[in-house]
């Protein structure tokens, strides 16, 4: 019995000092099919979901230069930081929106997971 307690001890206790816990990152990984990936930048880790083709759609529709773009893609995947809203943007690392924005295109299906063959 006291196993069982361990466990749900762990699953609760954040994964870094003020993160997520393991518990909520499962919860994410059953929300959006297992496509939870992070990264850190200048010491900050940031987790974040997989585009879904709705969203791409939603920001493909915006007319806005591709730097805000950029930003409001953060804004859709971003799950930690908590909150990554157009001020947490504003007030951080000027690159991490452009670096955060790539690493998602990618793990969204955008990158090349491997070269054609010819057949």
């Amino acid at each position: 019995m006291s196993k069982v307690t361990t466990v749900k001890e762990e699953n609760t206790t954040p994964i870094f000092e003020g993160g997520p816990t393991q518990e909520q990152i499962e919860q994410w990984k059953s929300k959006y099919g297992n496509k939870i990936y992070s990264i850190n930048i200048d010491q900050e880790l940031f987790i974040w979901k997989a585009l879904s083709r709705k969203d791409f759609k939603e920001l493909n529709a915006m007319q806005d230069a591709p730097l805000v773009k950029e930003e409001r893609l953060c804004q859709i995947c971003i799950l930690w930081p908590e909150n990554y809203d157009e001020e947490a943007i504003q007030n951080g690392l000027a690159g991490a929106p452009s670096i955060l924005a790539e690493h998602i295109m990618e793990t969204s299906g955008f990158g090349s997971i491997s070269a054609p063959v010819a057949l």
